[in-house]
């Protein structure tokens, strides 16, 4: 309601500097500022981590979500994959910067997430990608 009167009041040609603002929208002494409350609610969020194995994780479960994914821990492990009783290993080769095969196949699967997606569940037999 009270938006509607400071607007009814510019309508009606008061200036908008002269026009009051409703008490709803002026801003109280002592209160915190909008960027002060924002920046203690985004602490709140969990950390989203945004390595390559996390990105082919994604892919992964966009592509193929038949293929069961463990998301890649902080130990570096790599991302382990498995399909109807297969099972690997992905990992992000860091000197040639591509993914590859730790346990399964064994090769290397490129650079960009979505076609190793696309590799690992045409590999495993999964549908998905494009098939």
């Amino acid at each position: 309601m009270g938006l509607r009167v400071y607007l009814g009041a510019v309508w009606r040609g008061a200036s908008a500097s002269r026009a009051r603002w409703p008490a709803a929208f002026v801003p109280r002494t002592g209160a915190p500022a909008g960027t002060e409350l924002m920046g203690a609610q985004m602490a709140e969020l969990p950390r989203v981590r945004r390595g390559p194995l996390d990105a082919l994780y994604a892919a992964l479960r966009r592509l193929a979500p038949q293929i069961a994914a463990t998301r890649p821990g902080e130990d570096g492990g790599g991302l382990r994959v498995s399909y109807r009783g297969q099972a690997a290993t992905i990992v992000w080769d860091e000197n040639l910067d591509v993914y590859a095969w730790a346990s399964g196949e064994g090769g290397r699967l490129g650079p960009d997430a979505e076609k190793a997606a696309e590799l690992i569940a045409r590999a495993m037999g999964a549908p998905g990608g494009s098939d």
